[in-house]
């Protein structure tokens, strides 16, 4: 104990014993604040005599003080008829910058005075303050700090109608302090792993629902749509990389909104904005107030006035598939335990979108063994040498792309396939089986050419390195040989 602090009489001593072993009692029974502060207010106005009391507590992500114990009634009374709120519903936001007290309070301080605004203001003006000193007969008052391990807790305010406190009282009021402060840290950390055990269960729920998925736009859904439940959010969503682009490309949001529909035009490089700059760092980011950073991007005329947003790269590996982010548009900043918890969500997404690329991946090669199985099923059907040509030729082409079989079909080149898709149409030959002497089956059910335009297919009996003069092709007669006897050209079709 300091030199300076007068140790306490028998009389305040037994008072203080009494109050702190209530409050150890009802921190034990109740396990939860509210009820433990509001005895605490109780006893102090009971036992000591003081004319109000309020115990408050701070809240990191609004960073306000609510009151969660209030003495006598008549403290209710004056804040409902001067402010026109309950007492409960009353937050007091603690803007640090602008309050020396707050500021004080908050590394520690004890502050004792005889006027509440120096408190209150400039968060409350200071006629208000004044007035609720008058209707309380307040005289001198005292708030001092509950701590926990270094860490701001709440306040505690006692007031009393003399023109200063006893040296017994403040001596009582540093003890209670400490052991008030002591069932405060005790009951957050009760609620903090309340909190967190049920943030883990939704969290397995939530992992089993996405994982369970295994289409790539049902587990982007899944992942946008059930986050909510373990992060409180008002937008979330998703944007993948694309290594050819070298860009964040959108790939789905939640909910479903106008402004959620704007952002389907935007891409991100790497490096560039928030989503950009995860992108490429790889670390999640926690952004206060994103709407003031110069690397945060909007569509024309939808910036909100507040957005706290935090954004999570979804790495497997050592390979980037995207990120994601979440959003809210009211202030409750995202704090440090929210950050913990998306990086296991974060983990679970990320497997579940790698997979369903996997899966996607597997079915396409699947699809295209099938569909060579099928083709030589269909090439070895026939006998006839012109139909197993042609069919090699349809199958072929069948395999390919849009724009290489257009290209192929007329000979032109990669340049020309879209004048070749316009001018060339495919589909079966329908009539009677004909024999050509020199070449085989002219034509038939089993056979699919077209003859549209100047595409027309040369079924050839000789080499390919005969050729035969457009003019030739385009009469539809016999060329000549060019390169020995008893050799022919006969134009199919």
């Amino acid at each position: 104990m300091n030199r300076n602090q007068k140790p306490l009489d028998s009389a305040s001593q037994a008072r203080t014993l009494r109050l702190i072993e209530r409050i150890a009692r009802a921190a034990v029974r109740k396990q939860h604040l509210g009820p433990v502060m509001q005895k605490l207010a109780e006893g102090l106005v009971s036992d000591f005599g003081f004319c109000a009391v309020v115990v408050t507590r701070y809240d990191e992500n609004t960073r306000a003080l609510k009151a969660l114990g209030v003495a006598p009634r008549a403290v209710g009374n004056a804040v409902a008829k001067i402010g026109g709120v309950k007492v409960s519903d009353f937050e007091l936001r603690a803007r640090t910058e602008a309050n020396r007290v707050l500021k004080g309070l908050m590394r520690g301080k004890t502050w004792v005075g005889r006027n509440l605004k120096d408190v209150f203001e400039p968060m409350i003006p200071a006629r208000l303050a004044r007035r609720f000193q008058e209707i309380l007969h307040i005289k001198c008052a005292l708030m001092a700090p509950l701590l926990g391990e270094r860490k701001f807790l709440g306040t505690l305010l006692v007031c009393t109608a003399n023109d200063e406190f006893t040296k017994e009282e403040l001596a009582a009021l540093r003890v209670i302090t400490h052991h008030a402060a002591l069932a405060a840290r005790q009951a957050r950390l009760l609620e903090e792993n309340k909190t967190k055990a049920k943030q883990y269960r939704l969290l397995n729920e939530v992992d089993s629902q996405i994982l369970e998925q295994k289409q790539l736009q049902k587990v982007l859904r899944a992942i946008v749509s059930n986050i909510h439940r373990v992060i409180p959010c008002d937008l979330a969503g998703v944007y993948l990389h694309d290594p050819r682009k070298k860009a964040m490309v959108y790939a789905v949001a939640w909910p479903r909104s106008e402004y959620s529909l704007k952002l389907r035009h935007f891409e991100f490089p790497i490096g560039t904005g928030v989503i950009g700059t995860v992108a490429r760092t790889r670390k999640a980011e926690i952004l206060d107030h994103a709407e003031l950073d110069p690397r945060s991007v909007y569509p024309p005329g939808s910036v909100p006035d507040l957005e706290h947003l935090l954004c999570l790269p979804l790495v497997a590996g050592r390979r980037l598939l995207g990120v994601l982010y979440v959003a809210r548009y009211h202030d409750r900043p995202f704090v440090r335990a929210d950050l913990e918890v998306a990086g296991q969500f974060g983990e679970k997404s990320a497997l579940a979108i790698e997979n369903a690329q996997l899966f996607a991946h597997q079915q396409a090669r699947r699809r295209e063994v099938e569909s060579l199985q099928q083709s030589g099923a269909r090439i070895s059907g026939s006998l006839e040498l012109q139909n197993v040509l042609d069919r090699i030729l349809k199958e072929a082409v069948g395999l390919l792309p849009s724009a290489s079989r257009a290209s192929l079909a007329c000979g032109r080149g990669p340049r020309h396939a879209d004048a070749c898709r316009r001018d060339a149409s495919w589909g079966p030959l329908q009539g009677p089986v004909e024999r050509d002497p020199d070449v085989g089956f002219k034509g038939g059910p089993t056979e699919e050419k077209h003859y549209h335009g100047r595409f027309q297919r040369l079924a050839r009996a000789q080499t390919p390195d005969d050729r035969c003069s457009p003019h030739s092709q385009r009469q539809g007669s016999r060329c000549s040989d060019r390169s020995g006897p008893g050799r022919k050209h006969v134009l199919n079709g």
